[in-house]
């Protein structure tokens, strides 16, 4: 390029970056006006876990009082209704949900009832099977109804959960979590990898989960159940040779073993059931996969099946 050209390219490359520096900044204290007064999304996110928080220690104060106030109930009301209406606002400012999963989102948050929030759940497990919606939208969609039955677990406590209509895997975890019940969680490992990529692609490596990713997934499940050691948590992952590790007291990485071919973990975690069947008959079992054949062979032997996407909704509510 000739001396002088390069003098004019540099001359306008100034001149540009003077005309759109101020008009960024302008924009930026535009913005930073209108969010004084409507807020953004941060904010917004801050005050809804605020607002949780509160209505989570007013139940908890409810459930122990010999004699409630009166207006306790009405506050609990008052809040569930400011926490609504801050998930509607930040559904509709969410532009990565589709309509039928911004739909779906706006039930569950709608739900008065356990048994509604429920009925969103079938249809959900209904709506999975046509391939809908995404990853992201479905672990979304179970934050929200996770974190409604939360509220109704708060709510009625463990007196009531034993009923047959009580039949959420979750609600099963949370109870066994908040009593301290013996329960047996299994994981179908490379499956929760492939079906959760918003969480876990990003540390695969030559697109497959490897060793980061298994670490990734191994160290979530960790620090869930770190506080619960009468849960007794097995995540299995397909190898051709059989090993198991052991992270804390109550989580292990199981290994198949089983030489080369597919589903050798699948294998393993009925291999585990049946051992379950036969030694602790009486221990809760679930297991987290989308697998359709395994899930059928988990149900035959008693266990309950976590979806994929709900127990994501779990991981991702990790704080």
């Amino acid at each position: 390029m000739p001396l002088c050209a390069a003098d004019e390219a540099a001359a306008a490359g100034r001149a540009l970056a003077e005309d759109l520096l101020p008009r960024a900044r302008q924009a930026g204290e535009k913005q930073a006006a209108i969010d004084r007064h409507a807020g953004n999304l941060a904010e917004m996110r801050k005050r809804r876990d605020a607002l949780r928080g509160a209505l989570d220690d007013l139940t908890r104060a409810a459930n122990e009082a010999v004699h409630p106030v009166p207006e306790m109930a009405a506050l609990r009301e008052e809040l569930q209704r400011a926490i609504s209406r801050l998930e509607s606002t930040l559904q509709q400012a969410a532009p990565d949900l589709g309509p039928a999963a911004a739909r779906l989102l706006a039930r569950v948050n709608a739900t008065a009832t356990v048994e509604e929030a429920q009925t969103v759940r079938r249809l959900l497990g209904e709506v999975e099977q046509f391939d809908l919606l995404t990853a992201y939208e479905r672990v979304q969609i179970f934050r929200a109804y996770n974190r409604r039955m939360a509220v109704e677990y708060g709510a009625h406590g463990p007196r009531v959960v034993q009923a047959a209509h009580w039949d959420d895997p979750v609600w099963q975890l949370r109870q066994a979590a908040a009593n301290a019940q013996q329960l047996v969680l299994m994981v179908d490992g490379h499956n929760v990898l492939h079906l959760l990529p918003e969480m876990f692609s990003r540390d695969f490596e030559d697109d497959a989960p490897r060793t980061r990713a298994r670490e990734h997934l191994v160290e979530l499940a960790r620090r869930m159940f770190f506080a619960h050691p009468e849960c007794d948590v097995r995540i299995y992952f397909d190898s051709p040779v059989a090993s198991e590790r052991r992270h804390g007291a109550n989580v292990r990485e199981i290994y198949s073993g089983g030489g080369e071919g597919e589903h050798r973990a699948d294998t393993a975690i009925v291999r585990g059931l049946d051992a379950c069947c036969a030694t602790m008959s009486a221990m809760p079992r679930l297991l987290v996969t989308d697998d359709r054949d395994l899930r059928k062979s988990a149900i035959e032997r008693g266990a309950r099946i976590v979806p994929v996407a709900q127990f994501g909704a779990l991981l991702a509510d990790l704080k």
